[in-house]
């Protein structure tokens, strides 16, 4: 069910002996048009992993070190959070193979739709079951958006808050 694909690391040895580990972790599409605006390279990031339920989304990941397709037996993608969450909670193996053993992850997600949502908490659950420092970075949607947005955003991060140890980072579109 789930595809994981892996590009050549450009890691040094020297890197993986003396720094610390930083991976970012892309959920949903707007999880991965966030991480395409990061220089890994400038801020010492270890790898950047994009995990959706679309081909096309990871096709849109273009600085990533890994991308990891989850979805089901079905051509369509998940049409609310719960159908998230159960893909990503029955691909958690191949999730917890994705992460690996990074010292930090900072998984970056959109909260409001259906993709970034569900798959954010079952990302931050595992990575905090393997021991990893976990930071969620989230947006919210803009406040003229639909009122289920709004509502579908607020489970999504209750949901992310959830886990302790976890900081989560809310950034409304609102003030940006």
């Amino acid at each position: 069910k789930s595809i994981l694909t892996t590009k050549k690391s450009a890691a040094t040895d020297l890197e993986e002996e003396c720094y610390t580990k930083i991976s970012i972790i892309a959920c949903g599409g707007a999880g991965i048009a966030m991480a395409r605006h990061i220089d890994k390279a400038k801020y010492g990031i270890h790898e950047i992993i994009a995990i959706d339920t679309s081909h096309r989304a990871l096709k849109s990941a273009k600085n990533v070190d890994k991308t990891l397709l989850i979805k089901a037996n079905e051509i369509r993608k998940p049409q609310s959070v719960q159908d998230a969450w159960n893909l990503a909670a029955e691909n958690s193996e191949a999730i917890a193979e994705a992460i690996g053993q990074p010292h930090m992850a900072i998984i970056l997600t959109g909260l409001g739709g259906a993709a970034g949502t569900g798959i954010a908490s079952i990302v931050c659950m595992q990575a905090r079951s393997q021991g990893v420092f976990t930071v969620a970075l989230a947006t919210q949607p803009f406040a003229f958006e639909q009122p289920i947005r709004q509502m579908t955003s607020a489970c999504g991060l209750a949901a992310l808050a959830g886990y302790g140890r976890t900081c989560t980072c809310v950034l409304p579109l609102q003030t940006i």
